[in-house]
């Protein structure tokens, strides 16, 4: 098999300490034609440096100024040479098998995505297959223990692949446009990609053998302000149901429904963080509206 692993980078030296030799060994222990990609977003740390002296077998993509994760992303699937491409944040640490299962759960012409199974740093379960019931006029994620599947040697269908540690199909990737900045910083632009996908046909499943450990100690924790990320959680989440739940009008009034009843009792429960959200994505979704009907 032959992949293309792609690592979106901003100061995070420290963590590719890590990250990168395990990814090597996993490499290595698969015996596959590979090749990474790290993407650095305009790092001040020594980043650049620690791989070009480090490891000058990969190739390194610089962003003079920092633009985000999605445009880190999408340069670096588009720099690949392989079709099936494995998109790894820079605090994700790879088992050594991880790559084992990917030519087989990718034989199907259909196979859009393959999420990860990640743990947490003492081992146990942190992130897998994703549910998402529709109810009270939004999707409701649903991704705890009593969520996954009993049967941990197989593949199953998930709501969508994590961006975070997920390999997808490159050519499916760029026919649909890739992440979309619509959703920049940060946040459900991975649900949005494999929605698209799913609507052109192709399949995203979870496989639990291909497992990583995801450190939880990435950029957006490092650099932003915790109200500043429930604010763009907010103002992704709706952007997400305005852009996909056009083609689904049942769907779409009962969403209509619930957001402005959330509006309504939002000021007796003090929600602002909602409201925040809420202008945010009312001003993007002006400010954007060209991506509104992509598919």
């Amino acid at each position: 098999m032959e992949l293309s692993v792609v690592i979106p980078n901003f100061n995070g030296a420290e963590r590719l300490k890590e990250c990168i030799p395990a990814l090597l060994k996993a490499i290595q222990h698969s015996k596959i034609s590979a090749e990474i990609i790290i993407v650095d977003d305009g790092s001040t740390d020594p980043s650049v440096s620690l791989i070009r002296n480090s490891y000058s077998s990969i190739k390194l993509i610089e962003h003079k100024l920092n633009k985000g994760f999605i445009p880190s992303v999408n340069d670096g699937v588009c720099a690949c040479s392989y079709e099936i491409v494995v998109l790894l944040n820079n605090d994700v640490i790879v088992h050594e098998d991880v790559f084992d299962t990917l030519e087989q759960d990718f034989t199907p012409s259909t196979v859009f995505g393959i999420s990860f199974m990640s743990l947490n740093n003492e081992g146990r379960f942190r992130e897998g297959l994703k549910k998402a019931p529709f109810r009270l006029g939004f999707y409701k994620i649903k991704h705890g223990i009593q969520d996954q599947p009993d049967n941990l040697s197989r593949v199953h269908e998930t709501f969508y692949a994590v961006g975070g540690h997920c390999a997808i199909r490159r050519s499916v990737f760029l026919e649909i446009g890739g992440l979309d900045p619509l959703f920049a910083p940060f946040y459900w632009e991975d649900l949005d990609l494999s929605f698209r996908a799913k609507k052109m046909g192709y399949k995203i499943l979870y496989d639990p053998r291909c497992i990583v450990v995801h450190n939880e100690i990435g950029t957006i924790k490092t650099h932003y302000a915790s109200n500043y990320i429930k604010r763009i959680k907010e103002r992704n989440r709706l952007l997400f149901h305005w852009k996909n739940l056009k083609n689904k009008p049942f769907y779409l009034i009962q969403h209509v429904f619930f957001v402005l009843l959330r509006l309504t009792t939002g000021i007796f429960l003090l929600d602002i963080d909602f409201y925040a959200g809420f202008y945010l994505a009312l001003r993007a979704r002006l400010q954007h509206s060209v991506h509104f009907g992509k598919p």
